[in-house]
């Protein structure tokens, strides 16, 4: 009976869900799922379910045989853990177990369903990604894979003129805002779609009180909040850092390693009890003179005295050659306080203007020149695109 069923109603992909999976897909997953393009290109904020979606849509295709071999491809490796998570949270949930064959998760994970298989990839290592060809391809947050990495799965598609679609938050305006203009535009092959956590009418209340507890800490007409939330396309006309810059020192590797022939520098900006937040930093100079961040805390709600005692923390762990204290207002105490405790390896910063201004120009150069790494931290890197030029 279910093999009849499958047979008669595997074209629809709604219908699927709700029978197979027992969810219902909201409206703007219902546009896309019915949508007659052969390639698509999905555009989200956070919380927008677009994981659940593409997850159902996946095993639709497996279990249907319509798409015998499948792959996910996602920028780093972690990132394919979610959707290969997901697929089998909502195996599980909707009973289907017995309808999975085989697991594997390492090197790469592989799920077979009884109708075909799914495996992942990571574009972080593009050679893992050759050699083979798919009835359909599945590129998570496609905007943050460099062109290097989309040269090796382009050819995944050749041999069987396989569709693609692609999941995405905005970053930048590069081939993914090429490709979503496209559909806009009226490209028959491409269709494009967009949504936020407004349309996911299946979101928990704690997580809409979450997401609106960033967009006023954030701002609403901030990068983080326009991209990251929203699901928009932003002009990045009158930023300092441009997003091609900044994207050029990103590097994928692990913060919080102490290597015995490197130097450490330690900033950290200060903060009221329940107003905003201390921000610390470790900067990592090594033999050959590379410069990357090492360490990044965000302490809210702590008072001055116990960030006072997690730079003392840090400092047994990575013995600075210096500490840089913000001590304009509110840094002028602890700054006294680390004095007394580390003598000349702390020296106070009073911010001006013009000092802000030195600092930024002379990070700018160091980025265009190649010379400091950043590492894959949203938050950081959202703070580097927020920094613009004053407007009169």
């Amino acid at each position: 009976q279910q093999a009849e069923w499958i047979l008669k109603n595997k074209s629809n992909p709604v219908l699927f869900q709700e029978e197979y999976l027992e969810q219902t897909p909201h409206d703007k997953q219902r546009e896309v799922l019915l949508s007659s393009q052969k390639n698509k290109v999905i555009v989200c904020g956070r919380r927008s379910g677009k994981t659940q979606m593409i997850a159902g849509e996946l095993i639709r295709g497996a279990i249907t045989r319509e798409y015998k071999r499948q792959i996910v491809i996602a920028p780093r490796y972690k990132q394919t853990l979610i959707v290969y998570n997901k697929i089998l949270e909502l195996m599980h949930k909707g009973k289907r177990g017995n309808d999975i064959l085989r697991v594997v998760q390492n090197p790469y994970p592989v799920i077979e369903l009884i109708g075909g298989g799914i495996d992942f990839g990571s574009a972080d290592n593009p050679d893992s990604l050759r050699g083979e060809a798919y009835d359909r391809v599945f590129i998570d947050e496609s905007a943050f894979i460099k062109e290097g990495a989309m040269d090796a799965i382009k050819p995944l598609t050749f041999d069987t003129g396989a569709p693609i679609w692609e999941t995405t938050t905005p970053w930048g305006k590069g081939s993914v805002w090429e490709r979503w203009r496209r559909g806009l535009k009226g490209d028959s092959d491409y269709g494009c779609f967009h949504y936020n956590y407004k349309d996911n009418i299946y979101l928990a209340d704690e997580g809409v009180k979450e997401i609106e507890k960033d967009i006023k800490e954030w701002g609403e007409d901030s990068i983080y909040v326009q991209c990251e939330i929203y699901g928009n396309f932003i002009e990045d006309r009158d930023v300092y850092f441009k997003q091609e810059l900044v994207d050029t020192c990103i590097d994928e590797y692990s913060m919080g390693t102490a290597q015995p022939k490197s130097e450490f520098y330690l900033g950290v900006d200060f903060a009221r009890m329940g107003e905003d937040e201390t921000v610390m930093i470790v900067i990592e100079k090594d033999m050959q003179q590379r410069i990357k961040v090492n360490f990044i805390e965000n302490l809210k709600g702590k008072k001055l005295t116990e960030s006072v005692g997690v730079i003392k923390v840090l400092n047994e762990q990575y013995n600075f050659e210096k500490i840089y204290l913000d001590e304009t207002g509110l840094g002028a105490g602890p700054t006294d306080m680390l004095v007394e405790a580390f003598g000349n390896v702390v020296e106070g910063v009073t911010f001006t203007t013009k000092s802000k201004m030195d600092m930024y120009s002379n990070l700018k150069k160091m980025m265009q020149q190649g010379r400091i790494k950043f590492p894959n931290h949203k938050k950081l890197i959202y703070q580097l695109l927020d920094l613009r030029y004053e407007t009169q």
